[in-house]
């Protein structure tokens, strides 16, 4: 009897770390954004969607959010989709910068000078060379940016706040040739 309760424990145990496992790391069955413009995918929950912002047609500067086909020169990816119509949203965005690394990065932290928590860094994102600025957090400064070398400009990938989820998303990065 005692070996069928620690056989029924150990196989509770494998179940349950299995399932926290893939809960809170696994990718599996996740749907991939392809930016075939930019050069990278990325993947997320099937109930999830890459956005884009457009202009409107109304003669103003005003913008909106619509899903992101494969050659959008912006994408976002929140947290919660529904937030981007509604409230301040814990977010990525992806997009080219047109200045050189250098320039784009010293601009960025100009942007967020007043952040008392400010951190610059060299490391490598994706399998390329790449700076991070990490940060306090929100919607005036950043949690965590990442800036790539492109042939064209610099790309930016700008976290607003911490998150595991979107941590996890950013672990799906892959430059395409």
């Amino acid at each position: 009897m005692k070996s069928k309760l620690i056989i029924l424990a150990i196989v509770i145990i494998v179940l349950g770390g299995g399932w926290y496992y893939y809960k809170n790391y696994s990718t599996l069955g996740w749907k991939t954004y392809t930016n075939n413009v930019v050069g990278y995918e990325i993947k997320m929950p099937q109930n999830h969607n890459p956005y884009t912002d457009e202009w409107m047609d109304n003669g103003t500067d005003d913008r909106k959010m619509v899903i992101a086909d494969n050659k959008a020169p912006n994408v976002f990816l929140a947290e919660i989709d529904e937030h981007f119509f509604c409230c301040e949203t814990n977010s990525i965005d992806i997009s080219v910068d047109p200045r050189k690394i250098g320039d784009a990065i010293d601009g960025y932290k100009n942007l967020f000078k007043y952040d008392p928590y400010l951190t610059t860094k060299e490391t490598v994102f994706s399998g390329k060379e790449a700076v991070e600025i990490l940060g306090s957090g929100g919607k005036e400064t950043v949690h965590r940016l990442v800036a790539v070398a492109m042939p064209n400009g610099t790309l930016i990938i700008r976290q607003t706040y911490p998150s595991k989820y979107l941590d996890r998303v950013l672990s799906t990065f892959r430059f395409i040739e």
